[in-house]
């Protein structure tokens, strides 16, 4: 609480000092003493005892939702766990769960040299307590942030298992356990390498160099670089990538702030590029922040094809305050940060990435999408291409992800496709029998519509069989998940295996393998 009193505090008192290079207005300085004034007045006055900490944090955040919707003041905790987020790494188990009949579920080990692993965790393990307490009702989300904790720790999780009559105590030590940056890369078509990109994580160059070495091995000719869903990440990360395609020295990215040393433009490092092969970049609503630098690099420079639907519009800079960030200290609570946008991203071509926000609250920010570009800005890429500005980067053929079906969408929902999956392999076709991931025939269609039925899932039969075409590649992919993961296989293998099985219901995939030709017509102008 007194932290962070001090924390505002101190803000109002540092924009009284000669720390700011700009002279306080009179007025400036009237409005700091009213704030300081009220706090006292109603910590004095108060019809009833007051929360500090919650007062105080409120004005933190009532003064920041007048800026923009990303900047925001971060705790200590918060800010150790977005680094960690952003690092790829995490202290923890190395288990992947889900809710099963209600019940926390073991549901595969990320690998067989995980803690969890070591310890003699299993998929299909219950997990019915974490530190002695229940984990009757609780989410996904909570019990992994009950399992997390600083590596070299230990947490004791308490397991219910087939066949064995007592619960089982392990008391496991957390350990450094990697977050995939490249959960998929495999030849999607001859000649056509597929690299799929989470975050721009700290590993990202790293393993984006490693994997698309590998794809060259195997004989690469062109690029699809999935950035869908990436929510960006550390912007030397997104540099270092798209710059290995740009050379010349061309600009990949510009900031453009209020104060000059906000005001930058970052050039390629090389004379020539590094990967000279066409490229297709996938992107939809989800890519953000460091995916649309690195789709709008490409796209200015005529580099590559951008495929998909409208970026997110996240083109904010955000410098980091902390207790030792000189000259503008802001609060004594060492490992706080208060996140503040000082700039915004231009692509080569001044297109701005940020989509509006005035006028918006948070929700209808977060979901408001860029369609039209009627009234939207132009703009010339390096060989006259029209692009679009006013927010996000719109891509050179936009296609829509199908919507799902009614039924697939009930399915979905009941998370009917991973349930029957598990009770197929446990009542009908035992793993242990398999040397291969079984067929999606007629006879695994009427299982499931058995099973359906059995766990009172209201759909039609018809319904099913007319939606067939998905369903088969959400049990395949199932399926495939399953069977690698009890295998014995790393569970990167496992789910990039699984993945294959759903690339014939990508639409926007196979628009991309479609017009790999079209790329390599734009590098060959280049």
């Amino acid at each position: 609480m007194k932290l962070r009193i001090a924390l505002v505090l101190g803000v109002c008192l540092l924009a009284n000092s000669a720390l700011f290079s700009q002279p306080v207005s009179a007025d400036y300085a009237e409005q700091m003493r009213a704030f300081q004034g009220a706090l006292r007045t109603i910590k004095m006055y108060y019809v009833q005892d007051v929360d500090s900490e919650d007062l105080i944090y409120r004005a933190i955040d009532s003064m920041l939702e007048q800026l923009d919707p990303h900047s925001n003041f971060l705790d200590a905790a918060a800010a150790k766990r977005l680094a960690e987020e952003h690092r790829g790494s995490f202290g923890g188990l190395g288990i992947v769960i889900t809710i099963r009949n209600d019940v926390l579920t073991v549901s595969a080990l990320i690998n067989d040299r995980t803690p969890g692993a070591l310890a003699g965790l299993l998929p299909g393990d219950q997990i019915i307590k974490i530190e002695g307490e229940s984990t009757e009702g609780i989410t996904t989300s909570e019990a992994a942030q009950k399992m997390r904790g600083p590596i070299g720790t230990k947490v004791t999780i308490t397991v219910k298992r087939a066949g064995v009559d007592e619960p089982i105590d392990f008391t496991i030590t957390r350990g450094n356990i990697p977050v995939d940056t490249v959960p998929y890369a495999f030849m999607v078509a001859p000649g056509i390498g597929y690299l799929r990109l989470e975050r721009f994580t700290q590993k990202a160059i790293h393993e984006f160099n490693k994997y698309v070495k590998e794809l060259e091995d195997a004989g690469m000719e062109s690029l699809i670089l999935d950035l869908r869903g990436n929510p960006g990440g550390y912007l030397e990360q997104a540099f270092g990538i798209a710059e290995q395609f740009i050379g010349d020295q061309g600009v990949i990215v510009e900031t453009r702030g209020r104060i000059p040393r906000s005001t930058r433009k970052y050039r390629s490092r090389r004379a020539q590029p590094l990967r000279k092969y066409p490229v297709v970049v996938l992107v939809n609503e989800g890519s953000a922040s460091a995916s649309e630098i690195v789709a709008g690099a490409l796209q200015d420079w005529d580099r590559g094809l951008v495929v998909g639907e409208t970026t997110f519009g996240k083109g904010l800079v955000q410098r980091v305050f902390t207790a030792r960030t000189p000259p503008y200290p802001i609060t004594a609570c060492d490992g706080c940060q208060l996140k503040l946008t000082t700039a915004r991203y231009y692509t080569p071509s001044g297109r701005c990435i940020q989509k509006p926000y005035e006028g918006l609250d948070i929700f209808n920010y977060r979901h408001e999408r860029i369609t039209d570009t009627k009234d939207r800005p132009k703009y010339q890429t390096m060989h006259g291409r029209t692009v679009y500005g006013g927010g996000g980067i719109s891509p050179d053929v936009e296609v829509k992800m199908d919507k799902l079906s009614k039924v697939s969408s009930i399915l979905r929902s009941r998370n009917a496709f991973r349930l029957f999956v598990q009770y197929y392999y446990e009542h009908i076709q035992p793993l242990a029998n398999l040397t291969e991931v079984p067929s999606v025939d007629s006879t695994l269609q009427q299982h499931f519509l058995t099973y359906l039925e059995t766990e009172a899932i209201r759909v039609e039969p018809e319904d099913v069989k007319e939606d067939w075409d998905y369903i088969q590649h959400a049990l395949s992919y199932e399926l495939t998940l399953e069977y690698w993961s009890k295998k014995g296989t790393d569970y990167h293998h496992a789910r990039q295996e699984a993945y294959k099985q759903l690339i014939p219901v990508d639409t926007q995939l196979a628009k991309a393998i479609e017009l790999a030709p079209n790329a390599e017509d734009l590098l060959a102008q280049w």
